[in-house]
């Protein structure tokens, strides 16, 4: 398990040095807009776009493979080893059920999505819907909320 869990936390980080904002022509720029979406200024070292929608904010790295669509969570990262277990045995179901890859780091529960090839307006809205509405997950397993809100 921790073998996997190295490996995403390794190709997380190697995309995200390769990533880059959304172009400033993109169709994903001008999609996010259009479904009312603000878009913060972006800095010229910046590798990530952040959108908002009312409380929710979502960030956006691309790179010539593919689009990444997050979201961060914030948590309390005092737990014991017996909890942080636990709330990774949580998270590792959770990436056996769901599209979207669960993963921790030490301040956040990360959520991530992926689109890959050719911009699809269908499948980029769809995705940023899925990734906006993905907090929804974490009902499904009431002991989360006490992990993570100690």
């Amino acid at each position: 398990m921790y073998k996997i869990y190295l490996t995403l936390i390794l190709s997380t980080l190697m995309f995200q040095t390769q990533a880059e904002v959304l172009p400033k022509d993109s169709p994903e720029r001008k999609q996010l807009i259009a479904m009312g979406y603000s878009l913060d200024k972006e800095n010229p070292t910046d590798t990530w776009t952040i959108a908002k929608l009312g409380s929710t904010k979502i960030v956006f790295t691309k790179n010539s493979e593919r689009l990444a669509i997050t979201r961060y969570f914030t948590r309390d990262k005092k737990l014991n080893s017996t909890e942080e277990l636990e709330l990774l045995k949580i998270i590792n179901s959770w990436n056996k059920e769901y599209a979207s890859q669960f993963f921790l780091d030490d301040e956040s529960v990360v959520v991530s999505s992926y689109i890959y090839g050719d911009h699809d307006s269908r499948a980029f809205a769809l995705v940023v819907r899925m990734v906006d509405k993905i907090d929804n997950v974490f009902d499904t397993q009431p002991r989360f909320y006490k992990l993570v809100n100690k």
